[in-house]
């Protein structure tokens, strides 16, 4: 199968993930990353998303670190994923980090950031961030409004 390309590798990620197999979805993501296939972004989100269903933050950290060395560190779709969630696990200065590396930020990295910092309580560079964001001429959406609300 992994010798069929990553597309077919990210169905059964999916598959997997869909029917909660978290701890499948890890396994197959090491076969796929010792046979030398080429991940892509949604390989990476798949077993991010099985690595907060398992709470293995270790797991996911390593997920950002491959996915960096695989050229996907300027992905929003999959950045916009890894600030979730490594802001999720507390990792609030590697999150930054994945942000700073995007060249292009659309309204979705950018909320990830601020609602990141709403839910470890760093409020006040959550209101930096929205400031930031207001600067760069992003329009603000409903979820910037209520992650601000929160805070």
């Amino acid at each position: 199968m992994l010798d069929r390309g990553i597309g077919l590798c990210n169905a059964m990620l999916g598959g997997y993930l869909r029917n909660e197999r978290y701890v499948e979805t890890l396994d197959l993501y090491r076969r796929v990353m010792s046979s030398g296939v080429r991940i892509d972004s949604f390989t990476c989100t798949f077993v991010l998303k099985a690595c907060t269903g398992l709470s293995d933050v270790e797991s996911g950290r390593g997920i950002v670190r491959d996915a960096v060395e695989n050229g996907l560190s300027d992905d929003r779709f999959f950045g916009s994923w890894a600030i979730s969630f490594l802001m999720k696990f507390g990792n609030v200065d590697e999150a930054r980090i994945v942000f700073e590396r995007l060249s292009c930020r659309d309204v979705v990295c950018w909320n990830s950031m601020i609602g990141g910092y709403v839910s470890v309580g760093s409020f006040d560079m959550a209101f930096d961030m929205f400031s930031k964001m207001r600067g760069s001429g992003i329009r603000l959406i409903t979820v910037t409004v209520v992650s601000l609300i929160q805070a």
